[in-house]
């Protein structure tokens, strides 16, 4: 028996920690037309692709001892690949440490880093940096970081993912997307795309496999791309439930109403 599990304005917490008040009139979130949400939702899924496959890599050819000092990853296209690059020290002043390797469908090449990090990789650190320092009211105690040039200008989009370790458990709310300065020094805008934080336990339905996951959004009359993102990393259609009360059906990237 397949179940369709919902989640209507509730909001758990991945942390044992009060609630915290929400601003009387929150500041409007960052809107984009259908298309370009589409397409963002896709992109970050890719890059969290390479980010996963690349750090698995790493740990598998490199041991944790050599590993230690790690502060981070950034993914860049290169040669027409991906390149998963591993910064260590500062995250203001990050020096190249290992690099992973994708072409094609090749296996992934773990390489001692040589190159030094260009003043746009530097810049992608220093975002990532600034973005993870801008969660306010974090719903888990651990936070995945993505970031893409922002396509509506010449600096960057960073989300700061809430993740769980628990298995069968889809966190849709707790996420923040950060427009960040092209030298990656200021937050231009903080977006929390939620209002509480909320997950969904996809073995909650008991013994039927879950045909899809419907929530309601607050934030904006546009699902925003983390459902995209998340409805291709669970193989799942997401239904959203906007506040102008029409349903959005996200199947894949492609994001659609609901008749």
């Amino acid at each position: 028996m397949k179940t369709l599990l919902v989640a209507l304005c509730v909001t758990t917490g991945l942390l044992a920690t009060p609630a915290l008040a929400q601003p009387a009139e929150p500041r409007p979130i960052r809107s984009f037309e259908v298309e370009t949400v589409e397409a963002l939702g896709r992109a970050m899924y890719r890059r969290d692709q390479f980010a996963w496959h690349g750090t698995d890599a790493l740990r598998q050819a490199v041991s944790e001892e050599q590993l230690a000092g790690m502060i981070g990853w950034i993914v860049v296209e290169r040669d027409g690949g991906h390149v998963v690059r591993f910064g260590r020290g500062s995250p203001a002043a990050p020096e190249p440490f290992y690099d992973v390797v994708f072409r094609g469908d090749d296996a992934p090449v773990v390489v001692e880093a040589t190159q030094p990090f260009s003043e746009t990789e530097l810049a992608m650190f220093r975002a990532v940096a600034m973005a993870r320092a801008g969660v306010t009211q974090p719903c888990s105690d651990r936070y995945n970081s993505l970031i893409l040039a922002d396509p509506d200008g010449d600096g960057w989009l960073v989300w700061m993912m809430a993740a769980t370790t628990r298995q069968n458990v889809v966190v849709t709310g707790g996420h923040y997307r950060f427009s960040v300065s092209p030298d990656g020094r200021t937050i231009e805008q903080a977006d929390r795309l939620s209002r509480g934080c909320v997950t969904l336990d996809m073995q909650a339905g008991g013994d039927g496999q879950t045909a899809a996951l419907m929530m309601t959004q607050v934030v904006s009359d546009v699902p925003v791309e983390t459902f995209v993102f998340l409805a291709l990393q669970h193989g799942l259609p997401f239904y959203v439930v906007t506040p102008n009360r029409q349903t959005w059906e996200i199947e894949g990237d492609d994001m659609r109403l609901f008749q």
